[in-house]
């Protein structure tokens, strides 16, 4: 079925697209600013620790609002907060307001993030999703291309400031282009008495459903393997195999040409499998991962990261349809939140114990741990296929 481009649908691409590769310039930027400052493992991790400490404080709470507040203002407010705090951070920079602006940000984003979730069953047609978050993933692999480049010649012709201006002007024009989005909300008042009753209830779903607690156990592991090698690519590729900071950036944009090479061929393909989408995705995680672990040539690397691209793109694609489509609108933003929460804690927890270990273990050995992780993935939802393929719509 052809994808019918709305004119709000239009809007709400452009705004994240623009938002994205503001990111992805200042997240390859800050990156390598904090390694090249201090030259440790565990302020990497620890900077990473530090983006996910929002979700697991306010994610309770921040899918009943969600559910229940105007979902354009929302994401309006983050924006302009976000490209506000990006702007105070020109004036002070070191690890610790780096830190300190990571929190900030981190709160924004998990309303954002959670909000666009949620957001997306109100601008397209419930059996159009799949096709809807193809789009925004090939946009998304685009700024992850165009991201890398800009921020090295940012690095290279402006320190870290030209990121972080870049970044801040991305939101405030996100935020604007935002308000041209029409949305009919559903307006329901939030009383002191039934607010954390709503929060309850989103919990209880999660724990209840086994559909969603598949999805957790999924998405869990799945982030957990991610989370590990996320946090430790820049010192593999400069430490281990002796390259420039330079080739963190040609990772990423390899990452993103497989992201816009799979989201293609899912826009293409008429009859989308969302279960299949998802075991295929974490399949190719597992494999890229796993060449990236035993190789040194960086071709060799470069082709992995393609191979995790197009497991970056179908698997989470498969994982957010697949909530999207069974659960009902009006309990969307609390469930994705709440999973959100347990998913992010064990990632969290996982970079933690690895930013550690990271001190004693040979780096590669901890890519094939995360390697296995992501097949452990693989095969649990293959095993659970028949259930997630068989749900319906929750409320």
């Amino acid at each position: 079925m052809q994808l019918n481009l709305t004119k709000n649908f239009i809007f709400f691409l452009i705004s994240n697209t623009i938002s994205s590769l503001g990111d992805y310039i200042y997240d390859i930027a800050i990156i390598v600013y904090l390694y090249q400052e201090t030259g440790s493992s565990l302020v990497l991790g620890s900077f990473f620790i530090f983006q996910f400490v929002p979700t697991l404080i306010f994610t309770p709470f921040i899918g009943t609002l969600i559910d229940k507040l105007d979902k354009k203002k929302i994401i309006i407010f983050t924006n302009i907060l976000r490209g506000l705090t990006l702007i105070t951070l020109l004036f002070n920079i070191s690890t610790q307001t780096i830190f300190l602006t990571t929190l900030i940000l981190g709160i924004c984003d998990e309303l954002n993030r959670a909000t666009n979730n949620s957001i997306i069953p109100q601008v397209v047609e419930t059996n159009q999703i799949t096709k809807a978050n193809s789009i925004l993933s090939i946009l998304d692999s685009s700024t992850m291309i165009i991201g890398p480049i800009i921020a090295s010649f940012l690095l290279s012709t402006t320190s870290i400031n030209g990121s972080i201006i870049i970044n801040a002007l991305s939101f405030l024009l996100s935020g604007i282009i935002i308000s041209l989005i029409k949305i009919n909300n559903i307006h329901i008042t939030i009383k002191k008495e039934n607010f954390f009753y709503e929060v309850k209830k989103g919990l209880k779903v999660i724990f209840k459903d086994a559909f969603v607690k598949n999805i957790i156990i999924i998405w869990g592991l799945l982030l957990i393997g991610v989370g590990i090698t996320g946090s430790f690519i820049v010192i593999l590729v400069t430490d281990y195999m002796g390259l420039p900071y330079a080739s963190y950036g040609w990772l990423t944009a390899a990452e993103g040409a497989g992201i816009a090479i799979s989201s293609l061929f899912i826009i293409k393909n008429k009859n989308i499998n969302t279960v299949n989408l998802t075991i295929y995705g974490l399949f190719f995680l597992g494999i890229g991962t796993l060449i990236t672990a035993l190789s040194s040539n960086i071709i060799i690397v470069i082709f992995a990261y393609l191979i995790i691209g197009f497991g970056a793109s179908t698997a989470p694609i498969g994982i957010r349809s697949l909530l999207q489509i069974n659960i009902s609108k009006n309990m969307i933003g609390r469930v994705f939140t709440s999973v959100r929460f347990i998913v992010t804690s064990l990632r969290t927890l996982s970079i933690s114990i690895f930013s550690v270990l990271a001190g004693y273990i040979n780096l590669r050995f901890i890519f094939v741990i995360a390697a296995s992780i992501i097949f452990l993935s693989s095969f649990i939802a293959l095993s659970v296929k028949n259930t997630l393929s068989t749900s319906t719509i929750i409320d």
